[in-house]
């Protein structure tokens, strides 16, 4: 199945992907083991909608399935055809649940699909490793973003508008130490 994962799609979503077909075959070779859950990770693009085929696969076939999406489908989605935001309503049945990261997307999906087959679950942060820590006074302020191709949508802007607010309140709590 790894093999048949490269994305070759067209379209600005991927959406129309030149391997569908091999996927789909290896996928529904790989359900022939009748595993007891499938699980999907996938994002808005190509890989969403090819997963909602695999999700139909496995329930045609009595086998549980999990959709776990990530993405910005909240900023996409008003820009689709009528027929396409028909296709993703359908892509958000087939799994017997829907995972998402937050209670804002739960919400947000709950507008498309019945909540009770949503769940959430936030990307997880090791705290005891990303704690807080101590600065002498006059430490460097170091920052680091991490982000994908879309650094508005991520905040990295945000960001950037916020670092003198965020230099001076460490500077003044620095001052009050």
């Amino acid at each position: 199945l790894a093999d048949a994962a490269l994305a070759r799609g067209l379209g600005l979503d991927g959406s129309r992907n030149l391997e569908a077909r091999a996927q789909l075959a290896a996928f529904r070779e790989a359900l022939a083991a009748r595993p007891d859950l499938v699980h999907l990770h996938t994002w808005h693009g190509w890989d969403f909608w090819i997963a909602g085929r695999m999700a139909h696969a496995a329930r045609e076939r009595g086998i549980p399935s999990i959709h776990h999406v990530h993405g910005n489908f909240d900023v996409i989605e008003p820009g689709w055809s009528r027929a396409k935001r028909a296709a993703f309503r359908r892509a958000l049945t087939a799994p017997d649940r829907l995972v998402v990261l937050s209670e804002s997307w739960k919400r947000w999906f709950a507008e498309h699909l019945d909540a009770s087959r949503i769940e959430v679950l936030h990307n997880a942060v090791d705290t005891a490793r990303f704690a807080p820590v101590q600065r002498e006074r006059g430490d460097a302020l170091r920052v680091l973003f991490v982000g994908t191709r879309d650094a508005e949508l991520k905040g990295a802007y945000d960001l950037l508008a916020a670092l003198p607010e965020i230099v001076v309140t460490a500077t003044r709590e620095a001052r009050d130490v």
